[in-house]
Formats: structure tokens, C-alpha cells, sequence
């Protein structure tokens, strides 16, 4: 896969211009940047940092028992005052480049292997020769990377910075040293007003293009990097404004077809959120209706088990005399008696009345009360057979009177002649002997 070639540098003075107010591009920042410290490389991920610090590749020379952290903080420190020593001996301002700041950027299937042997043969020898002795540092990273959308990987992202500044005691000046600057410069001379900016942009755009070309024929070229386009098309600036209004088209397509995708997402939770609410309600009516009718099935059950369990108990006492039991029974009794026997008159316990106490009590009054039931049992039962016996008798004497065995004028004779034998009878017997004495 052919991959097109990233080079690119910039100047950078104490303070931000006005034009880098938003970037936040000063000395400070980028040196702060490159050297890996938390404020100014918050894309990075610290993980990968620690893992692969930044190298410095040229740069100050260092004893051999200096420690790499050392040697970056040591190198930062140095960046920082040479860049403040050449503004100062020049009366820059504080927005004027003190520091000149570049980055080469190499391809996703870069090895650190092909980077070191690309950095020693190619990219080291331009930068010596481009910038001489004003060349004071160049840094490699190894901790950024690019994202893969197709194989779902992460690819390494090399890259290495580099950072030139004159001697401050010299006479060069760090414009004269960025192309496009020292182009513009030279153009503007002895041309005013807007054909003369126009004139000096035109320079600096010819001069920028030249030194693209001029790393492509010295490094691009032979590490296999296409000068153009990664498609090999350049764009005219029309062309880029087209693109740029169509961007900004489709943005606000996409804003609006967001915002009205929002105001329907709100539309059915709101639906949803009062549907939810009307299933909930309905539910827990359901819900309290269900356990109203469970706990009236459960009291129901308790008091039905409550009455089968008393009952085993009291039968149980009565035909079995378990001394293990009778202290457990007589308590349950006592309480039952309690629940459900108050209208009956049956013996209740004393207080500090012991169990077994009560027991043999309350057993008394279970065989009496049974007996009692049995007694008043068999009375009924022969006050039964007596008034069956008496109908019988009063039928019969129904049925004689209404004919049923005879003529009714001989039966009417007949009771006639049984009173008159009463009569006699009672007349002989008229006086009864008590004691050898007769009383009339």
C-alpha cells in the first residue's frame, strides 16, 4: 500500500499569536508536548508513554552513566533556554518565533526496525544538511497510533520531531532559515498594499511547494513515499472550497435529520414512559387485589388448620394418657380455650395453677361432659319410644271412633256400659283398709 509523504515545520515564539490563540501554540507547549509531560499530551495514552518514552535521537551529548530520564529532562531545560537566549539577544516580542518546530510522519507499517534504519540513512543526513549547526534536537516517538477501521487493529504511529534554533550570538536570523518566511520576505520589497500581499503569499506558497519537492527527491523517493496525494490527485483551492461547502452541507443535513430523530426518540419515550405507567398501575391493582384474597385464603386456612389441629389434640388426650405430651397438650388447650371455646362453660385455669393441674381439671371435665351427652342421649331416645308407643294408643282409639273397626253406635253402647261398670267398682271400693282400719 503507497502512503504519502508527511513534512512539515512552523515557527513558534514564548506567547501565542493571535492566530495560534486557540491552539495554544507557544515554546512552552510544544516542547512540553514532545517531551511527553501530562499537560500537553492528554491525546496520548500514558500507558504507551511508560511503556515507550521518547528517544533522543541527536541532541546534547550525555555521560554514559546519565539515566534516559536524565537526559530528557536535561535536553528540554537546554531547548528552552537556547530559544530564550536567541529571543532575548534579538528583541523579539513574545509572540515572535524563537524555535523552529517540525515533525516527519511515517507510514502505519513502519517497524521500529525500517524507522531506525530509515532514520540513519535518510531523514538524519537531510536534516544535518538543511539546517547545519542551527539543528539542535530530534526526538522519536513511539507511543501514538493509528486505528485500523477495516482489520479492527491498532497500527504503530512513528513519528519524529525535530527542532532548530540560531545562535543567538550569530548573525542569522530564524526567518531567513523557514523557506516560505524568507521568501515572503524577499517578495514584499519594494511592493505595498494588496497586490503586494498577494505577491509575498504566492512566494510563500511556491517556496513551500519547492522544499516538498526537495525532501521528496532526497528521502520521500527513496523510502517509497508519494509526493502527491495518497490518491496522486492535488486539488485546486476552488476545488477545496466546493469540498468544504458540501462538508458543511452534509453537517447540517446530518444536525437536522439528528435533531428531528431526537425530537421523535422523545416523542416514544414519552408514549412508552405514560404506557408503562398505566401497565404499572394496573398491575398493582391486580397485584393488591391478588394478595387481599391471599391473605383472606391464608387466615381461612390457619383457622381451618388451627381447628383440625385442635381437635387431633383434644382427641388425643382424651384416649391417650402421654406424660411427654401432657405439658405441650395442656398449654395448647389453654389457648384454644381461649380463641374459640369462651361460650362454654368449661373450667378455665387458675392463676399459678401448675399444668398438670389444669390437665387432670380439664380431662375431669371432658369424661363429664361426654357422660352428660350420653346421658341426655339415651333419655331422648326413650322419651322417643314412649311418645311412639302413645301415638300408637291415641291412633288406635282415633280409629275405633271413626268406625274404622266397627259400627259406631255399638261402640258408643259399649262405652256406655264400661262407665256404669266403672261406677259399681268404684262404689265397692268406696273404703280402703290402711293399717287394720277401714277410712271412708
Amino acid at each position: 500500500m503507497e502512503h504519502g509523504q508527511f513534512y512539515h515545520y512552523e515557527l513558534y515564539g514564548r506567547k501565542n499569536s493571535k492566530a495560534k490563540q486557540k491552539k495554544n501554540s507557544n515554546l512552552y507547549s510544544i516542547i512540553g508536548e514532545v517531551f511527553r509531560e501530562p499537560l500537553f499530551s492528554s491525546h496520548v495514552d500514558r500507558k504507551y508513554t511508560e511503556m515507550y518514552p521518547p528517544e533522543i535521537v541527536y541532541g546534547m551529548e550525555f555521560n554514559i552513566n546519565v539515566s534516559e530520564k536524565e537526559k530528557l529532562k536535561t535536553q528540554k531545560e537546554k531547548l528552552i533556554e537556547m530559544a530564550e537566549d536567541y529571543s532575548k539577544s534579538k528583541h523579539l516580542r513574545n509572540i515572535d518565533g524563537c524555535i523552529m518546530a517540525g515533525v516527519i510522519s511515517y507510514p502505519p507499517d513502519t517497524t521500529k526496525e525500517k524507522h531506525k534504519e530509515m532514520q540513519e540513512s535518510l531523514i538524519l543526513p537531510f536534516l544535518k544538511k538543511k539546517w547545519g549547526k542551527n539543528l539542535r534536537c530530534v526526538i522519536s516517538h513511539y507511543d501514538e497510533y493509528f486505528w485500523d477501521d477495516e482489520e479492527k487493529i491498532k497500527l504503530p504511529h512513528i513519528q519524529d520531531h525535530f527542532y532548530v534554533i540560531p545562535d543567538p550570538d550569530g548573525k542569522i536570523r530564524l526567518t531567513e532559515l523557514h523557506s516560505g518566511i524568507a521568501a515572503k520576505r524577499k517578495a514584499i520589497k519594494g511592493k505595498a498594499g494588496e497586490d503586494g500581499k498577494k505577491h509575498s503569499d504566492k512566494a510563500y506558497r511556491e517556496a513551500m511547494i519547492k522544499e516538498q519537492d526537495e525532501f521528496y527527491e532526497e528521502v520521500g523517493k527513496e523510502a517509497g513515499w508519494k509526493r502527491t496525494t495518497v490518491n496522486g490527485i492535488r486539488y485546486t483551492r476552488e476545488q477545496v472550497k466546493i469540498w468544504k461547502n458540501n462538508k458543511k452541507e452534509n453537517e447540517l443535513n446530518i444536525m437536522e435529520q439528528k435533531k428531528k430523530a431526537d425530537k421523535e426518540c422523545k416523542i416514544l419515550i414519552n408514549n412508552a414512559k405514560i404506557e408503562s405507567s398505566n401497565i404499572t398501575t394496573e398491575a398493582n391493582r391486580l397485584l393488591n387485589e391478588a394478595k387481599k384474597k391471599s391473605d383472606e385464603a391464608d387466615k381461612m386456612m390457619k383457622k381451618a388448620s388451627f381447628d383440625i389441629e385442635f381437635s387431633e389434640k383434644v382427641l388425643k388426650i382424651i384416649k391417650t394418657n402421654d406424660e411427654k405430651n401432657r405439658s405441650i397438650e395442656q398449654k395448647f388447650i389453654i389457648e384454644a380455650t381461649k380463641i374459640n371455646l369462651n361460650d362454654i362453660d368449661m373450667p378455665k385455669p387458675e392463676k399459678k395453677e401448675s399444668g398438670d393441674s389444669y390437665y387432670k381439671k380439664f380431662n375431669g371435665w371432658i369424661n363429664g361432659f361426654i357422660k352428660n351427652m350420653n346421658d341426655k342421649e339415651k333419655s331422648l331416645i326413650e322419651k322417643e319410644n314412649e311418645l311412639k308407643k302413645k301415638t300408637i294408643k291415641v291412633d288406635s282409639i282415633l280409629n275405633r271412633l271413626l268406625g274404622k273397626y266397627g259400627n259406631e253406635n255399638k261402640i258408643k253402647q259399649l262405652i256406655i256400659l264400661l262407665r256404669e261398670k266403672l261406677k259399681k267398682i268404684e262404689k265397692k271400693n268406696n273404703k280402703i283398709d290402711i293399717g287394720g282400719r277401714k277410712i271412708t
